[in-house]
């Protein structure tokens, strides 16, 4: 992270009296924050961000193109995964006209002499790597973790308590949206390395395995709110329709 992004994140917890949790950043995307050619990958953007540069194009923390990059990848297979499912939902085609990035919607670097060669945009601009939250815990409710599903951009998402409040503190002072998803632990049952920074100001980096021990001493638990069960299950639906009656 870069230092002025650290000290802001310690005030925003401070100021929201909340733990928030951050996930590892992809370090090439900070380069980007600021510049009027580029734009953080916004929340519709389910395309994986590249962790290298390839094929002599500086594409290092710009979201690409797996067909045109797949080696720039940590994680080539989830990038796979993703690019198969919505490429052909956001039409990025190699027959794409113009070949320079089109000006509006989703849409290819098809430029061969352009160091962004491959590289996705939306409305004619560059995506890089945003600031993902882990979670937000609010101080002396540690235990709870509960969000509030909602629609946007056509799909669904949960926000936390205090999410919106990081956030907007946040995405305020940098004055660039890089705070757009929810929290990850609302989501994914999946502990990982994050950045921690406490309501008292603190800032620490802690593994998956002592993220793991610190929510079990909270008695928090990771839930999935659209993949898991649910705790109470609906009656059964009768096929032939509610039984009415007149109250008279």
């Amino acid at each position: 992270m870069r230092e002025e992004d650290i000290h802001l994140f310690q005030q925003a917890a401070v100021h929201t009296k909340s733990w928030v949790l951050l996930r590892q950043t992809n370090v090439h995307s900070l380069q980007f924050i600021g510049r009027n050619d580029c734009t953080p990958k916004p929340m519709i953007c389910k395309f994986k961000t590249a962790n290298r540069n390839s094929n002599n194009r500086q594409i290092a923390g710009l979201v690409v193109s797996y067909e045109m990059h797949p080696n720039a990848f940590e994680k080539p297979e989830s990038a796979e995964k993703q690019w198969i499912k919505y490429a052909s939902k956001y039409f990025l085609t190699l027959r794409q006209m113009p070949l320079h990035k089109p000006s509006y919607g989703f849409g290819l670097d098809l430029d061969k002499a352009s160091d962004r060669y491959g590289c996705i945009t939306l409305d004619g601009k560059y995506l890089f790597g945003d600031y993902d939250l882990y979670d937000v815990i609010r101080r002396g409710d540690e235990r709870r973790n509960m969000g509030v599903v909602i629609e946007t951009d056509g799909g669904l998402s949960v926000n936390g308590i205090h999410h919106y409040k990081v956030m907007e503190y946040v995405n305020t002072a940098m004055g660039v949206d890089m705070i757009q998803h929810s929290n990850a632990a609302l989501f994914e049952r999946k502990f990982e390395n994050v950045y921690v920074f406490s309501p008292s100001g603190g800032f620490e980096e802690w593994s998956a395995f002592k993220l793991r021990e610190q929510y079990r001493i909270w008695k928090r638990r990771l839930i999935d709110t659209f993949g898991q069960e649910p705790l109470v299950k609906p009656p059964p639906v009768d096929p032939a329709g509610p039984s009415l009656k007149l109250v008279k």
